[in-house]
């Protein structure tokens, strides 16, 4: 048995002998709105089916619940898929200038004789949004693809059985060991809260 505070430490950061508390949810079930796990709102077992048993996860995300979840949504899009985002109305611009220029779209006439494509204008705008915030439901639709697998406590430790939730969190420390980055949503409060001053600090 451990003899002093340092001996705890392996037990407290590893989930050796108990690795069915090491669970993660995929990004994308995180920010369904229908879930309304990032609004502070009590935890159930519905919430912790959310998530599933995993070997590592790719992201730990610290954040308080006084925060408005619309807020955290937004956040977690930008961070995610921005470049996605980005990257695919770049790709419908080309395709669209493309065909514009060959002739398979139309155009309208211009005062100074040429013409002009207009589709451009009607399409990046609701291209840019679309994948902004449905990229992630995109890639687990197209290529079931379970990752990035996201810690988030309300889904990953039972808040329902009192003896299951009391291991989870003595295994606070083990989830952030497991973790490849902490995503740390920040506000006004953060530094003001023990449980996010504690992510920061193990971290």
């Amino acid at each position: 048995p451990p003899t002093t505070t340092f001996d705890l430490v392996p037990e407290l950061t590893s989930f050796a002998g108990c690795g069915d508390l090491l669970r993660g949810t995929r990004l994308a079930t995180i920010l369904r709105a229908r879930n309304n796990v990032l609004r502070a709102s009590p935890g159930s077992e519905a919430t912790f089916k959310l998530s599933q048993e995993v070997d590592r996860l790719d992201v730990f995300l610290s954040h308080n619940w006084c925060n408005s979840w619309l807020m955290k949504c937004l956040a977690l899009v930008h961070h995610f898929n921005f470049g996605a985002a980005a990257l695919a109305t770049l790709v419908v611009l080309a395709i669209i200038f493309a065909l514009t220029v060959a002739g398979y779209l139309p155009t309208l006439p211009q005062q100074s004789g040429d013409s002009a494509g207009f589709v451009a204008r009607l399409v990046t705008v609701p291209c840019f949004f679309l994948f902004l915030f449905l990229f992630q439901d995109m890639k687990s639709a197209l290529w079931h693809a379970p990752r990035p697998s996201v810690f988030l406590d309300k889904t990953c430790i039972s808040q329902t059985n009192p003896a299951l939730q009391r291991r989870g969190i003595e295994k606070l420390s083990a989830f952030l060991s497991n973790s490849d980055i902490m995503l740390a949503l920040w506000s006004d409060e953060y530094l003001t809260k023990l449980w996010t001053v504690y992510e920061v600090a193990a971290f």
